[in-house]
């Protein structure tokens, strides 16, 4: 079988369409409008950007074209990686105020104290203790 012959594959970018068969598919223009505000907000390059949703640079910028949305490939799966890109910094910033919560205890002041004895000196510790005690 000859290499351009074989099926499409699950890639975000669809192969490039005759100008006559490009059409934009449809989108969730709030999906849009979040990754807009964010780009604006952090200034973050297409390039950065797409890194962080694992698209092209491309992708990203047909995506937030200003004329309205030029990307022609499977929308579907990029505003899939673009909700989980929100849904991960969303559990991260969770994730970060709990630590803030944390209360001190000096079990907890032993334990990290150990490791840093560790780092220090580049070993290796077991930290034990009975069950429910940190």
């Amino acid at each position: 079988m000859h290499p351009n012959s074989l099926p499409p594959t699950d890639r975000d970018e669809a192969p490039e369409a005759p100008a006559s068969e490009r059409a934009v598919r449809p989108h969730n223009e709030a999906i849009r409008a979040r990754l807009q505000a964010y780009r604006a907000e952090t200034r973050i390059s297409n390039q950065d950007l797409a890194t962080k949703l694992g698209v092209s640079a491309t992708v990203v910028s047909h995506y937030l074209h200003a004329d309205g949305m030029r990307y022609t490939g499977h929308v579907d799966k990029v505003e899939a990686k673009i909700e989980s890109f929100f849904a991960s910094m969303a559990m991260r910033e969770t994730a970060a105020a709990e630590v803030e919560a944390t209360i001190e205890t000096e079990i907890g002041d032993d334990v990290m104290a150990a490791i840093n004895r560790a780092i220090k000196t580049e070993s290796v510790i077991i930290v034990s203790g009975p069950a429910g005690c940190g």
